[in-house]
């Protein structure tokens, strides 16, 4: 899995965006196989005036799904990325879990054509 992280107006260290990766992945762990690269992009949206304005916007390109986009805000980055990652695994498992009853959906009537034509 790709990992890009922008930090927009933010300033990040190293150990800040390795951190963010470590988390992320631990996360998302399950679905490594399937997310085909991840960005993630930082928002200090009331920049100094502090309060609930960081945010933290996923975009996942998943195989054989449509682009994944979650958006979360919190206090703190960590707590931002923490609340995405956490909404991006839910809507993950939906959206395959969809994906797989739809495969086996098309596959029983691929064999119901296969028998009709014999």
């Amino acid at each position: 899995m790709k990992i890009d992280i922008q930090a927009g107006s933010l300033s990040l260290s190293e150990d800040e965006r390795d951190s963010v990766k470590q988390r992320v992945l631990m996360r998302l762990a399950r679905f490594q196989d399937n997310i085909h690269s991840l960005n993630i992009y930082f928002k200090d949206i009331n920049g100094p005036k502090g309060g609930i304005d960081k945010e933290c916007t996923l975009t996942l390109k998943v195989n054989n799904l449509e682009e994944v986009v979650i958006s979360s805000k919190a206090e703190s980055l960590i707590n931002a990325v923490d609340r995405s990652t956490e909404r991006a695994k839910s809507l993950l498992a939906r959206r395959l879990k969809k994906s797989q009853r739809q495969k086996k959906v098309n596959s029983k009537l691929d064999m119901q054509a296969l028998d009709e034509d014999e």
